[in-house]
């Protein structure tokens, strides 16, 4: 009887751990959620050379205070994506674009010296919208997203030649039509100029690991509360 006690204190004691832990698992998103990272990638509508032998490709990476769906409806508008604070230079934490054309040039965000921003606005995207393709262009048609806005300007040099990567004047957030798309482009060396558009391909889920850090906290919880059933 004393030893059926004991092993009882013991599952209780081990119960109560496991409910410090979820305690502490409630508190760790708070931090883990400090930041959002986004990644949109370069969907290519335009070659000025018309050399299509090659695509170009690129990504832009944002580490962010949060980066949320906002509701909006009607008159061509749609939910879309945006932060909670202002554009930051700190905000761009990866950047990589690969010239077409036959150019095959690639920047990386090492050889950006300068990042302007022409508004104080928070990034944003549009809501769902398939940008328009550019007349007689041979890349893939752009397909439905979110899409990037905000105007923004990156700049600095590759090889000893002078690049820079800029967006039209910004677009409407959340527009899901056409027309409130701002195209943007890059040019090399003063002589390659290509066009397109930065998709979002990320989600913005919770954390990875809290979901399972969540469900093996319950999971021992159920382990912990079976066992003291048999021991009764």
């Amino acid at each position: 009887m004393c030893g059926m006690f004991k092993r009882l204190m013991k599952a209780n004691a081990s119960a109560t751990r496991l409910l410090a832990m979820a305690a502490v698992a409630t508190a760790l998103p708070m931090a883990a959620h400090a930041s959002v990272v986004e990644t949109f990638q370069w969907v290519p509508d335009f070659e000025q050379s018309g050399n299509y032998s090659t695509e170009p490709s690129a990504t832009l990476q944002l580490t962010l205070s949060s980066f949320t769906l906002t509701p909006l409806s009607g008159n061509g508008l749609g939910p879309y994506y945006a932060s909670g604070s202002d554009q930051a230079t700190a905000d761009i934490t990866g950047f990589t674009y690969t010239t077409g054309g036959g150019v095959n040039v690639t920047v990386n965000l090492s050889n950006v010296s300068t990042v302007t921003f022409t508004t104080t606005k928070p990034w944003q995207t549009s809501g769902l919208v398939t940008p328009a393709a550019a007349n007689g262009d041979q890349f893939p048609a752009p397909t439905q997203g979110y899409y990037l806005i905000s105007q923004f300007q990156l700049s600095g040099t590759v090889n000893g030649e002078a690049f820079m990567m800029a967006t039209a004047t910004g677009g409407t957030a959340g527009t899901t039509v056409a027309t409130g798309m701002p195209n943007s482009d890059f040019t090399y060396d003063g002589t390659t100029e290509e066009g397109g558009y930065w998709k979002l391909v990320t989600p913005v889920p919770l954390p990875p690991a809290l979901p399972l850090l969540l469900s093996g906290v319950a999971a021992l919880g159920l382990i912990a509360r079976r066992r003291q059933v048999s021991l009764a």
